[in-house]
């Protein structure tokens, strides 16, 4: 058994399952927000979502960024452009 936030859940059941927090998660409402997610949907959200840094954030009891992408890079919107850089989760 392993735990994911207040979840027990068999560890070989975590791959492939939706992720526990998809439901609340900001990136996933925002239809923009969610365009710009593109392929981080099948590999975190539907996938390994263990490994996505706002999962760990929220798990960790830490406030989750609005715009933090689940490989912890962070997308930034200015009235110019829209660019993605590191972020770090410590």
């Amino acid at each position: 058994m392993s735990t994911v936030g207040k979840y027990r859940v068999r560890k070989k059941n975590l791959i492939g399952m939706r992720c526990i927090y998809h439901e609340s998660c900001s990136m996933i409402k925002s239809k923009r927000l969610k365009a710009l997610m593109g392929e981080h949907i099948p590999v975190y959200c539907d996938g390994d979502f263990q490994q996505c840094a706002r999962v760990k954030l929220k798990v960790a009891g830490k406030i989750v960024p609005i715009m933090l992408l689940p490989d912890g890079k962070m997308i930034i919107i200015s009235k110019k452009k829209t660019s993605v850089v590191n972020y770090s989760t410590d």
